[in-house]
C-alpha cells in the first residue's frame, strides 16, 4: 500500500469518511485525473478545513486557521 493510500485509509479508520466515500472518490479522481483529496472535497465527503486539520495532526504540525487572525 502506498503512503497516500495509507493516509486515505486513516481517514476511514478515524471516522472522517466512510469506506464507500473513499472508493467513490478514488473513481472520481481517476475519471477526472485529480487527486483523491480533491475528489473527496469535490464530492462533499469532507471539507477542505477538515482535511487540512487531519494532515496537520498526522504530520505533527499545529493547525492555525488564518480566519482567526487579522
Amino acid at each position: 500500500m502506498s503512503a497516500m493510500e495509507s493516509i486515505a485509509q486513516q481517514l476511514v479508520e478515524r471516522g472522517l469518511i466512510a469506506s464507500e466515500a473513499l472508493s467513490l472518490a478514488r473513481q472520481e479522481a481517476d475519471r477526472r485525473a485529480i487527486s483523491v483529496w480533491s475528489a473527496l472535497i469535490r464530492l462533499g465527503y469532507i471539507d477542505e478545513e477538515q482535511l487540512m486539520i487531519f494532515f496537520a495532526r498526522e504530520s505533527g504540525i499545529a493547525y492555525i486557521d488564518p480566519a482567526d487572525y487579522r
